[in-house]
């Protein structure tokens, strides 16, 4: 009886020390709890492309076109002529574009990417642009009406190597007389070309350059006028070497530039323009067709598709020539 006392105590002290051992020491730190990490965003499965259909020959909107892109629900283009398309990931897929009064196009357009400039251009049946005049100058339906051909342009400034002297007899041509055709060439390429290319580099010399890439190659002989249509490497070949001669060098390098011939007399391409110390131009009618032929990508066929290499609305650097020397035709 004497001992519970001290057996209470220890027994108290027990249980003390226990809850010591279980409380955290003054002062310690308390980790914080975890914070949750917000999920990312799912990525996007579509991008929207937006911008206006144009008239290729005056710019004006169109309203009213039906723009079909494969797999996607259509558009129609606005009273402005603006339309906006939900485009899937970045691949190219067929476009189609169909107004009444025009052209039914096919090209090709890429999604991936957020746009707002896209200006998708129409070619008109008729009206004020002369689409006869078109198919004639760039798809040679005056000499070859059943067998119109794809639109040969060039996509690059072309050089030009100019021979000084007659292929034939060997004879110089006169300094004064290859300044004007070097002027000429110079002036009339970015007409041609509705100021897309311009003449690159000019090289004057006596050496035959025959067919080399990115060049087009100019001699003098004799026997007559011709030139490649439409080719790089391109070829001219004059028959006259003199002054007042702007109507035989705008034709022959038309040809060079894209352009057969046409009914249309006179005319730079139609030909029967006396020859004169006038500087000669093309007409408003060839202008137009010149503005259109050089809003399409070499290889373009009849009515208005483009070939899939093309790209149509994705980046200008995506064209590229489809031309060899095998596949033009040479004209005099």
């Amino acid at each position: 009886m004497r001992n519970w006392p001290v057996i209470t105590s220890l027994v108290c002290l027990a249980a003390l020390g226990c809850r010591q051992d279980k409380t955290a020491p003054s002062g310690s730190p308390v980790a914080p709890p975890p914070i949750a990490t917000p999920a990312a965003p799912p990525p996007p499965t579509s991008w929207k492309v937006s911008g206006h259909v144009v008239a290729s020959h005056n710019k004006l909107p169109v309203s009213g076109a039906t723009l079909s892109l494969d797999g996607i629900p259509p558009a129609v283009s606005a009273g402005d002529g603006s339309f906006s398309l939900d485009t899937p990931a970045g691949v190219s897929r067929p476009l189609t574009v169909a107004a009444d009064g025009y052209q039914y196009r096919e090209t090709f357009l890429s999604g991936g990417e957020l746009r707002s400039d896209v200006d998708i251009d129409l070619i008109p049946s008729g009206g004020s642009f002369p689409f006869w005049l078109f198919r004639q100058m760039g798809r040679n339906g005056s000499e070859q009406p059943g067998n119109l051909q794809p639109l040969k342009r060039w996509t690059t400034n072309p050089n030009i190597h100019l021979e000084n002297r007659w292929r034939d007899t060997g004879a110089p041509i006169p300094d004064d007389v290859l300044q004007y055709f070097v002027s000429e060439i110079q002036r009339v390429i970015p007409e041609l070309s509705d100021g897309r290319v311009a003449a690159g580099r000019i090289e004057v010399n006596a050496d035959p350059w025959d067919f080399v890439p990115d060049y087009i190659s100019i001699h003098f002989d004799h026997s007559g006028n011709w030139g490649y249509v439409g080719a790089n490497p391109g070829q001219v070949q004059f028959g006259t070497a003199a002054k007042c001669t702007s109507i035989m060098i705008i034709h022959e390098l038309g040809h060079a530039m894209g352009y057969y011939h046409s009914s249309v007399q006179p005319s730079v391409m139609g030909g029967h323009v006396l020859a004169s110390c006038n500087l000669e131009h093309l007409t408003p009618d060839e202008q137009l067709v010149a503005r259109v032929l050089y809003s399409r990508p070499p290889g373009n066929v009849e009515p208005d598709r483009d070939p899939p290499a093309a790209f149509g609305y994705l980046r200008a650097d995506s064209q590229s020539s489809l031309q060899t020397c095998d596949d033009v035709l040479r004209h005099r």
